[in-house]
């Protein structure tokens, strides 16, 4: 993709962004409308403090840093990622046939990922979501020290 591109892109969306913020020049207090699903702009990904029910059934790119990683035998596991915007972390769900299921399952804590999924319904109890990976990119690991 060309770099004017990427900046158009950018420019574009920023501007959408600024749309939805009202900002009344004339008065001293400034209201600012929420902005609870909007993607950074860069890469277009969703941060963990906003993955919620009212994102069910939809495909979303998350990145983060790893908390833990459990195997569950060897058809899938799960990767507990934290990007930073919360304490909390968020449940991914990795199948043997995503794309980078291999090179990612050895992760150790801190590893850095890029995932790529769908949010599901949690039956687990303490957490309402968890996203189900169609793509997974370690993008960077870690030390065993």
């Amino acid at each position: 993709m060309a770099n004017n591109q990427i900046q158009t892109e950018s420019k574009q969306e920023l501007q959408s962004v600024n749309k939805t913020i009202n900002i009344n020049n004339n008065e001293s207090n400034t209201k600012l409308q929420p902005m609870k699903h909007i993607l950074h702009p860069f890469t277009k990904r969703h941060i963990i403090k906003n993955i919620s029910k009212d994102l069910i059934g939809q495909t979303i790119k998350i990145g983060g840093w790893t908390k833990t990683l459990r195997q569950s035998g060897e058809a899938f596991y799960f990767l507990e990622l934290n990007d930073g915007s919360c304490v909390g972390n968020v449940q991914i769900i990795v199948d043997k046939s995503v794309p980078g299921f291999n090179e990612s399952k050895k992760a150790l804590a801190g590893s850095s990922f890029m995932v790529e999924g769908l949010v599901k319904e949690s039956p687990a109890k303490g957490q309402d979501v968890e996203v189900h990976a169609i793509k997974v990119d370690m993008l960077g690991g870690s030390d065993e020290k």
